[in-house]
């Protein structure tokens, strides 16, 4: 069972896309990759930035974020 990722672009003016879908064998991998990416391109922050790019897993809601 493959397991999707989406790469989302996210602006404040133009709301939010799927950039790119990633798919990996498994979950574990899928969830490593997510919270890599997400610390990378997503740091935490006071405010939402303009515009950021975040991974998410398939079944994610659009509020949750892996860290």
């Amino acid at each position: 069972m493959t397991v999707k990722v989406y790469i989302i672009e996210s602006d404040r003016m133009m709301g939010q896309k799927i950039d790119e879908v990633i798919e990996f064998p498994d979950q574990e991998e899928a969830e490593t990759f997510c919270r890599d990416y997400n610390n990378k391109c997503c740091p935490v922050m006071d405010q939402t930035p303009e515009w950021y790019m975040c991974a998410r897993l398939e079944d994610q809601t659009q509020w949750e974020i892996l860290r």
